[in-house]
C-alpha cells in the first residue's frame, strides 16, 4: 500500500503550475541539440502538466485522476520517465523551497496513482512511479521533512519491489526496495509510529522473501522475513487492526512455505503456513474484500500442494488445493486483472500436475495443466513479464515431460519440454537467478535422458544430459543446498549407472552421498538421521556396485562404512555382485568389522530412543 501526500503548499502550487506551463513547454520544444540530447513530443509534456494539475486540483481524487489517465494511455509510455525527469530538473532549479515542497507532494501522489493504475504496461507504470518518487526525494530530506521523506521512501520501495518481476535484474530491484524500506525505518519507530513501523516491516519482510531466490543463502533471507513479520504482529491485533493483522499473517504463511525446503522438517513449516493463512481468512471475505480473499486462497492452495508429499493422503491435500485455487479464480478475470488471473492459473496448473499420479487417468490431469499454463502464457510475454513468462514456461515444460508416458508419441512431448526449458533459460541466468537456472538445468537433464531412447543418436542426448546436470551442480552445492544437490547428483549418478559410464556414476553418487551426510548432520532426531540414509540407500547401493564392477573393493567398503547400513553389508556378501562370483578375503574381514560397528550403533540408537521418549519408525 502506498501513502498519498497532502500538503498546504499544493494550493499555491496550482497557480504556479499554470504559470510554468508555457515556460516548460518552451523548454521542451527547444531543438534536440540544445544540450539535452532528448526531444519528446509537446503533447506528452502537456499531458504531464495537466496530470499534475488534476492531481493537485482534485486533492488526489482517483475518480478524477484515473479517467484522465485512461483517456491518455498512449502517452503513459517509457518516454514519460525522461519527460518527467527533465521537467522536474528545470522547474526545481527555478523555484523557491515552498513551491518545491508543493511539487514534491504532487509527485508523490503521481507515483501512487501511476503505481496502482491497472491499465497500460505494469513495467512502465512502475518506472514512472519510481521517477516521480526519486524526484520528490530531491526536495525532501530526512533532516527537514522526516515524515514526508519516510513516506516517499516507503512508496519508492514498493515501486522497486513491484517493478522487479519486469526487470532484467529482479534481485537488484528488490535490493533497492529493501534499502529504502530500511531508510524509512530510520524515521518510523515502533515507539513513536507503531502502525507505520509495522506496515513498513511487512513490506520489508515481503521483499526479503522475494529476494531469497536470488540469494546465495535463500533460507537466511526467508528467516529474516519471518523475523520482521513476527515483529510487525507484535503491533497489530485481530481485534483492533483486522486487515493489517490478516495481511501480515498471510505473508507470514507464505514465508513459512518458502522456508520449508530449507528446513529439517518441511511438513511442520507448511502446517504452520496453513494455520496462519486460515487465520487470515477469518478476517477477509469474498463479499467484502474479494481480491484480498482471492489472494489468500491462492496462497492457501499453494500450501496444501506443498503439504501433500508429507501427508498420509497426498491426493486429498491436492484436491483441497485445487478447490481453493478455483475459488480464487471466481474473483479474478483475464479481462479485469490479467496478471493476477495468470498467476492463479499457473498455481492451478501446478496442482493439476501434482494430482495426476493419484488420478485414474493421469494424462487427463496433465493435459488440463498444460491448458491452463498456455492460458497464462496468453497474458505473460517475454518482453513485459520476463520472470513470470519464464516460470510458466518452466512449468509447461515439466507438464510436457510428464505427459510423455501417456502419449502416442512420447518423443514429441519430450522435445516440446526441451524447447520450452531452453526458452526459460533465455530469461533465467546463473548470475541473476542461480536457483531457478539450476532447477531448469536439472529438469532439462531429465528431459534429455528421457529423449535418448527415442533418438537416432542416444549418446548425444546422454552427453547433453551430463552437461546440464553438471551445470545445475555448479549452484546446487552439497553444503548450502543439500536437498537440491542430492536430487541432481542422484540423477547424474543414475545416468552414469544405467549407461555404463562409471566415472559419471561415481562423480554423481559421491556428491549425492556428501549431500546426504550434510542432511544427516543437520538433523537432530536420531530416527530422522536414519530415515535420511534409508531414503538414499539406492545411491549407496549403486555406488557399491560400480566400485565392485571396477574391482575397487576398498572404495566399495568405504561407501558401506559411510552408510552404516546393515543391508549394504549383506549386499557385499552376495556372490552375484562380483564378476567371478568370489568374495575377496579382505572384503570378508572388513565386513565382519562393519557388522560389529553397525550392531553397536544400533544399540546406542535404541538406548537414545528409550531415554528420549521417542519411538523409531
Amino acid at each position: 500500500m502506498r501513502n498519498l501526500c497532502v500538503k498546504p503548499a499544493i494550493k499555491k502550487l496550482l497557480l504556479f503550475l499554470r504559470i510554468v506551463v508555457n515556460r516548460s513547454l518552451q523548454f521542451f520544444r527547444q531543438p534536440a541539440d540544445a544540450g539535452r540530447g532528448f526531444s519528446p513530443s509537446g503533447e506528452q509534456e502537456t499531458f504531464l502538466i495537466r496530470l499534475l494539475q488534476t492531481i493537485a486540483e482534485s486533492q488526489g481524487d482517483p475518480k478524477v485522476v484515473y479517467p484522465l489517465m485512461r483517456a491518455n494511455l498512449t502517452l503513459l509510455n517509457i518516454e514519460l520517465v525522461e519527460v518527467l525527469n527533465q521537467w522536474c530538473e528545470e522547474v526545481l532549479a527555478n523555484v523557491d523551497q515552498y513551491h518545491k515542497e508543493g511539487l514534491a507532494a504532487v509527485l508523490v501522489n503521481l507515483g501512487v496513482f501511476i503505481g496502482g493504475f491497472p491499465l497500460g504496461s505494469p513495467a512502465t507504470n512502475q518506472q514512472i512511479a519510481i521517477a516521480a518518487y526519486n524526484n520528490a526525494l530531491l526536495v525532501y530530506t530526512k533532516e527537514e521533512q522526516p515524515q514526508d521523506w519516510a513516506i516517499t521512501n516507503k512508496n519508492l520501495g514498493t515501486a522497486y519491489h513491484e517493478f522487479a518481476p519486469f526487470s532484467a535484474n529482479p534481485g537488484e530491484q528488490i535490493q533497492k526496495a529493501i534499502a529504502v524500506f530500511i531508510e524509512a525505518l530510520r524515521v518510523y519507530t515502533k515507539d513513536e509510529q507503531p502502525q507505520d513501523w509495522a506496515r513498513i516491516n511487512n513490506n520489508l519482510g515481503a521483499a526479503y522473501c522475494d529476494l531469497a531466490p536470488f540469494s546465495a543463502n535463500p533460507g537466511e533471507k526467508i528467516q529474516e522475513a519471518i523475523a520482521v513479520f513476527i515483529e510487525a504482529l507484535g503491533v497489530y491485533t485481530k481485534e483492533e487492526q483486522q486487515q493489517d493483522w490478516a495481511n501480515i499473517n498471510n505473508n507470514l504463511g507464505g514465508a513459512y512455505r518458502y522456508l520449508a525446503p530449507f528446513s529439517e522438517n518441511p511438513g511442520d513449516q507448511i502446517q504452520k503456513a496453513i494455520a496462519v493463512i486460515i487465520e487470515a481468512l477469518e478476517v477477509y471475505t469474498k463479499d467484502e474484500q474479494p481480491q484480498a480473499w482471492a489472494n489468500i486462497n491462492n496462497n492457501l492452495g499453494g500450501a496444501y500442494r506443498e503439504l501433500a508429499p508429507f501427508s498420509e493422503n497426498p491426493g486429498d491435500q491436492i484436491q483441497k488445493a485445487i478447490a481453493v485455487i478455483i475459488e480464487a479464480l471466481e474473483v479474478y478475470t483475464k479481462e479485469e486483472q490479467p496478471q493476477a488471473w495468470a498467476n492463479i492459473n499457473n498455481n492451478l496448473g501446478g496442482a493439476y500436475r501434482d494430482l495426476a499420479p493419484f488420478w485414474a487417468n493421469p494424462g487427463e490431469k496433465i493435459q488440463e495443466a498444460i491448458a491452463v499454463f498456455i492460458e497464462a502464457l496468453g497474458v505473460y510475454t517475454k518482453k513485459e513479464q520476463p520472470q513470470a513468462w519464464a516460470m510458466t514456461k518452466k512449468n509447461l515444460g515439466g507438464a510436457y515431460l510428464e505427459l510423455a508416458p501417456f502419449s502416442a508419441n512420447p518423443g514429441e512431448q519430450i522435445q516440446e519440454a526441451i524447447a520450452v526449458f531452453i526458452e526459460a533459460l533465455a530469461v533465467y541466468t546463473k548470475a541473476e537467478q542461480p536457483q531457478e537456472w539450476a532447477r531448469i538445468n536439472n529438469n532439462l537433464g531429465a528431459a534429455y535422458c528421457d529423449l535418448a531412447p527415442f533418438s537416432a543418436n542416444p549418446g548425444e542426448q546422454i552427453q547433453e544430459a551430463i552437461a546440464v546436470f553438471n551445470n545445475a551442480l555448479q549452484v546446487r552445492d552439497p553444503v548450502q543446498r543439500p536437498t537440491d544437490c542430492l536430487l541432481t547428483a542422484r540423477n547424474l549418478g543414475n545416468l552414469g549407472f544405467t549407461n555404463n559410464l562409471p566415472e559419471v556414476a561415481i562423480n554423481g553418487y559421491l556428491l549425492a552421498i556428501t549431500a546426504v551426510e550434510n542432511l544427516r548432520a543437520a538433523a537432530i532426531d536420531p530416527a530422522r538421521k536414519a530415515e535420511i540414509v534409508s531414503q538414499a540407500i539406492e545411491v549407496y547401493a549403486n555406488l557399491v556396485q560400480v566400485y565392485v564392477n571396477q574391482q575397487h573393493y576398498d572404495q566399495a567398503l568405504e561407501v558401506v562404512d559411510r552408510s552404516k547400513a546393515r543391508n549394504l553389508v549383506e549386499l557385499l556378501t552376495t556372490k552375484d555382485l562380483y564378476p567371478k562370483g568370489e568374495i575377496p578375503p579382505e572384503v570378508i574381514i572388513r565386513l565382519d568389522e562393519l557388522r560389529g560397528s553397525i550392531a553397536r550403533a544400533e544399540r546406542e540408537l535404541n538406548w537414545a530412543d528409550r531415554n528420549s521418549g521417542s519411538v523409531a519408525p
